[in-house]
């Protein structure tokens, strides 16, 4: 457990899927970078009816020999914020560190 009775296991899910609470570890233009490296896009909502914006960041990871690649969709608040929560997802199948396709 941690403070405010999550378990660290929750926590990390949120850090990794870009909950609220997430502070995203980049800046715009790294954000736009890592994205257009692993050929991924970025999608934002605005249509939601209290005003806010929702940030969806869509990465497809490379095949694995005969297996086929997997799909992050990460969220956020702000496109650093998806970008972010892809990247760590992508870091936690790929720890070290392969970044393109």
């Amino acid at each position: 457990m941690i403070a405010g009775g999550l378990p660290a296991a929750t926590t990390r899910r949120r850090h990794l899927y870009g909950l609220t609470g997430h502070t995203p570890s980049m800046d715009p233009e790294n954000a736009l970078s890592w994205l257009r490296q692993v050929e991924g896009q970025l999608y934002r909502n605005n249509r939601h009816p209290s005003g806010k914006q929702t940030w969806v960041a869509v990465v497809r990871t490379p095949r694995n020999g005969r297996r086929n690649g997997k799909l992050i969709i990460a969220l956020g608040s702000s496109m650093e914020e998806a970008a972010s929560a892809a990247e760590g997802q992508w870091q936690s199948l790929f720890p070290r560190g392969r970044a393109s396709h």
